[in-house]
């Protein structure tokens, strides 16, 4: 089986070669090649993107061997990668019908199918060519077919084949990540976890095994986990960026602010350059109250990209902070021009418009943000909050039966609706619900009381309370 564009790997070796067939293509000098020599002219050709030559190679040899299958299914190879797929597929079929069992055609033929998104026919040709591929390519056959099924969505097939892949070689650190991420579409982390500590038994030095596993024992929220392997990571390949990036979240996930940032700065040590890894050091240093430090991270993560709008929030929350509230609005806007989709840039404008008391402008944010997020439950209760401190409660018990349509049953929604019916003086429907939710969701009436602490003014509500307390 052949690797399908060969790069030639010393130029001078094949520069006789190269030049004897210019001289051909000028009229002069000898005229034959053998199919060797063909195939290593066209694997220069293509290497170097010279196309025409390419062709030019092909021409010349099938004429001098017609009968070369070699060179037949190497035409048809030429034309799938030079985009003539529909025009390789009759040839390859040709060929297949006088040898069914090379391993080469089937390939050919299956990647030509992969690119026309024909994954069932893909499929197909390379399970026939698993049956004759020479050993030392079985392992690159059961990748691709690991893809197409990735292409499907068909991600337990998938696994299956990337589990034989890494059985042929354990060292393919790629088709452990692509495993990983199988298992974590399928949502079987459980089964990923006992699959890669079982694979690390016998390949204690893949970092990519342990770079994975502490992933996926961080969506499992197991954070010693997570960072056990992570440090195993780091133990084998010191000098990996992400590996930090990851160890540092979830350090920053127990509150163990300190250790995060000494991870954040090992990985800013590694890429310096990098934006993002910039305004992570500053939400860190944010949470340690470092507020100057954090200020020059974010301003460092805007010289690397101006462009991102992490940058211009994190200055936003520091201006918010210190009460400079111009400042703060100018960089929310400048995060919701950059990603006008993102509801939670939307809710910080909206609030800040709001604390400047424009409201129909924080109005206006609000809306956009439940648009941009219908599920966000923030959103909705912070649209409600403005609506409703400012007693404008028919516009908020609307509001509150439209959120509820699209997220029933949320608790702390249903205690705006009843703030609302509460506040509207329909008091018999008000305090039902409000039985009901004291029933159900006990806690959520003290967060409405740290609301409104006006209604432990109100006996009936707070005979309510007293009377449904667990």
């Amino acid at each position: 089986m052949h690797e399908e564009w060969r790069p030639y790997e010393n130029e001078s070796e094949h520069g006789d070669l190269v030049r004897r067939f210019e001289d051909v293509l000028r009229g002069g000098g000898a005229g034959f090649f053998d199919v060797e020599e063909l195939e290593a002219l066209l694997d220069h050709f293509m290497e170097v993107r010279q196309h025409d030559k390419g062709r030019q190679v092909l021409k010349l040899g099938l004429a001098m061997h017609p009968f070369s299958l070699t060179l037949q299914l190497r035409e048809a190879q030429f034309m799938a990668v030079t985009g003539q797929h529909v025009k390789a597929v009759p040839k390859l079929k040709r060929l297949l019908e006088l040898e069914p069992g090379n391993d080469e055609i089937h390939t050919a033929l299956a990647s030509i199918y992969s690119q026309m998104q024909e994954h069932a026919l893909a499929i197909a040709h390379y399970k026939a060519a698993l049956k004759t591929v020479d050993q030392e390519f079985r392992q690159d056959v059961l990748l691709d077919l690991a893809f197409e099924y990735e292409h499907m969505s068909d991600w337990r097939q998938a696994v299956r084949y990337l589990k034989m892949a890494l059985e042929e070689n354990p060292l393919n650190e790629g088709a452990v990540y692509e495993l990983s991420f199988c298992f974590e579409q399928l949502g079987q982390f459980t089964d990923a976890v006992k699959y890669l500590e079982q694979f690390l038994d016998d390949q204690p030095y893949s970092f990519g095994a342990w770079y994975n596993l502490g992933n996926i024992q961080s969506q499992r929220g197991r954070y010693t986990d997570a960072i056990e392997a992570f440090d195993f990571a780091l133990a084998i390949e010191d000098e990996f960026a992400p590996a930090y990036l990851q160890k540092a979240e979830v350090l920053m996930q127990l509150e163990r602010y300190d250790e995060a940032l000494e991870a954040y700065r090992d990985s800013i040590a590694i890429e310096p350059e990098g934006a993002t890894p910039w305004c992570y050091l500053g939400e860190c240093l944010e949470k340690l109250e470092r507020w100057d430090e954090a200020f020059h991270a974010y301003h460092e993560a805007l010289s690397r990209d101006p462009l991102l709008a992490d940058g211009h929030v994190g200055l936003g929350v520091l201006a918010d902070q210190a009460g400079e509230l111009r400042e703060a609005l100018a960089h929310f806007q400048r995060a919701v021009e950059l990603e006008p989709g993102h509801a939670d840039y939307r809710l910080l404008l909206a609030s800040t418009f709001s604390k400047l008391e424009q409201h129909e402008a924080a109005e206006r944010e609000y809306l956009a943000a439940v648009q941009a997020d219908p599920k966000l439950t923030d959103a909705w209760l912070e649209r409600l909050d403005h609506l409703q401190l400012r007693d404008l409660h028919a516009e908020a018990l609307a509001v509150a039966e439209e959120a509820l349509g699209i997220v029933p049953d949320d608790a702390d929604l249903l205690y705006r609706k009843f703030f609302s019916l509460y506040a509207l003086q329909r008091t018999a429907e008000a305090f039902v619900l409000l039985e009901r939710l004291l029933m159900h969701h006990y806690d959520g009436a003290l967060n409405l009381l740290t609301l409104y602490p006006a209604l432990a003014n109100d006996a009936r509500f707070m005979d309510r309370y007293e009377r449904f307390k667990p």
